[in-house]
């Protein structure tokens, strides 16, 4: 996580009195276009916007390095983190396995009025 260089690789971490909270980070795919995205916020710190925060800064920063399109791999069950990709108002596909979800979301798009710079 600490090897990050702003283009194939970035990292936002969100730190509060000193303590680490939150981390939103992508890594650029074989496809220059895509990165893989996500992201770690603590407990006491769920349901306070930090994930959807985190994505609107990392699309800002993946978009200036000419990546297109996130990729994020979601528990089946992880309703709140589902919902911070549909509500981040970029167009977005998804297919469901067993456990997962797979999306891909064109965060070059906007299909809910959120600012794309």
């Amino acid at each position: 996580m600490t090897c990050v260089d702003g283009v194939d690789r970035a990292a936002l971490v969100v730190e509060i009195n000193g303590a680490f909270v939150a981390v939103g980070r992508y890594e650029r795919l074989c496809d220059p276009r895509q990165a893989k995205v996500t992201f770690v916020v603590g407990d006491a710190f769920q349901h306070q916007y930090i994930a959807s925060e985190l994505l609107c800064r990392l699309a800002h920063l993946a978009r200036m390095a000419g990546v297109s399109q996130f990729n994020a791999e979601v528990l089946s069950d992880d309703a709140t983190m589902l919902s911070v990709f549909r509500e981040a108002g970029f167009a977005l596909s998804s297919t469901s396995g067993s456990d997962t979800v797979e999306i891909a979301m064109n965060i070059t798009s906007n299909v809910a009025g959120v600012p794309s710079t």
